[in-house]
């Protein structure tokens, strides 16, 4: 067998393998979303049916649409790398035992603790905090919503009851893998309120921005049939720079748009994927975050901060983020979260008239 044949057969070895390696990455996440489905807490039915179908699924909610751009930005990285390295006259068996090398150290465990960032990227970090002062703290509120305040209708959609009225609104957030919204019959099933994905950056190596192909379509049609709108960026964004990067990214998009609602930035915790922010300490995840609203907030919009309540009490410091609204995503039929919130994602599961398959859905305790 001539050299040539030997090295696409070996390249051929290298595809598989990927294949097999990210496949397995898959099925191992699957199997920890089904573990983790919640259990009932003697809620009522339609509500606790709503929590119990959707966990925290692998393609439901923010983190999942995250988790399907990631796994294409991976695939393309293997495909640039062997490409290169070709190119490169890297012998087939070189490029076979480092992607075998990469693959394998990117799959380890169900949390990777293996530091992402560079120590420029730290560097810049500090930098920016030592030279930037951020605006003076707001005081941090508890929360005062109680379940005895929560109606929970027979189709499991919730109300907060205040004095006797409804004192809350309802909405969802969107994005591609919701594919074609009819936004009249949306409006028709009364919703109120839209947050529109306008793109995340991808949890690999490279942390490409991935821009949500959908988003502009969405925001005119949730317009013109009279919803509010707001916007969100999943954010795996290591530094301060790369934060200011991805806020520009949202205001590019936004421009010529009334967005009445919050622009919210998502910081969750990539369960069974190895991601970009998994090495960040509190206080530079909290300084990315801050980077990021005060961009928004400077740009004339209302920036918020959606995660779950890991979010808000692991990765975050909250008294930092004081100023800034919290959107909070709770599905397991309960209210526990300790600070004020102004939007509650409560289902990951919800239907809505006029979007096909599952849907988030949130419920406002103000209004913009």
């Amino acid at each position: 067998m001539d050299k040539k044949t030997n090295n696409y057969l070996l390249i051929m070895v290298v595809l598989l393998l990927v294949v097999a390696v990210i496949a397995g990455a898959g099925l191992c996440y699957l199997s920890w979303a089904d573990d983790y489905k919640p259990a009932g807490n003697g809620q009522s039915s339609g509500a606790m049916q709503d929590t119990e179908e959707s966990g925290i699924s692998s393609e439901n909610g923010v983190t999942g649409e995250a988790l399907q751009d990631a796994r294409e930005e991976g695939r393309q990285e293997v495909l640039d790398s062997i490409r290169e390295n070709l190119e490169a006259n890297v012998s087939a068996e070189d490029i076979l035992n480092g992607l075998l090398s990469d693959s394998v150290a990117g799959t380890e465990g169900t949390e990777a603790t293996e530091p992402t960032d560079s120590t420029e990227e730290r560097a810049a970090v500090e930098s920016s905090e030592a030279s930037e002062p951020l605006e003076e703290e707001g005081e941090l509120s508890a929360n005062t919503v109680s379940m005895n305040e929560i109606e929970i209708s027979a189709d499991g959609e919730y109300r907060y009851i205040k004095d006797g009225q409804v004192a809350s609104q309802k909405g969802i957030d969107v994005s591609k893998y919701q594919k074609t919204v009819d936004w009249t019959k949306v409006a028709a099933d009364g919703v109120e309120y839209a947050f529109i994905r306008v793109g995340c950056r991808g949890y690999g190596s490279k942390g490409t921005l991935i821009e949500d192909e959908n988003f502009h379509q969405n925001v005119k049609g949730a317009l013109a049939a009279g919803i509010e709108v707001g916007a969100y960026f999943f954010s795996q964004a290591l530094t301060v720079e790369e934060a200011l990067e991805e806020a520009e990214l949202v205001l590019e998009h936004l421009q010529g748009y009334d967005i009445s609602y919050p622009v919210a930035i998502d910081i969750e915790r990539v369960q069974g994927q190895k991601a970009r922010q998994d090495a960040l300490t509190v206080e530079e995840r909290t300084a990315v975050c801050i980077a990021f609203c005060e961009r928004i907030k400077e740009a004339g919009y209302i920036p918020m901060v959606y995660g779950e309540e890991e979010t808000f009490t692991g990765l975050l410091d909250a008294e930092q983020l004081a100023n800034y609204d919290f959107w909070v995503c709770e599905t397991d039929g309960t209210m526990e979260f300790p600070y004020e919130f102004a939007v509650w994602q409560y289902s990951h599961g919800g239907s809505v008239a006029g979007i096909a398959g599952d849907t988030n859905i949130s419920i406002s305790l103000k209004e913009w």
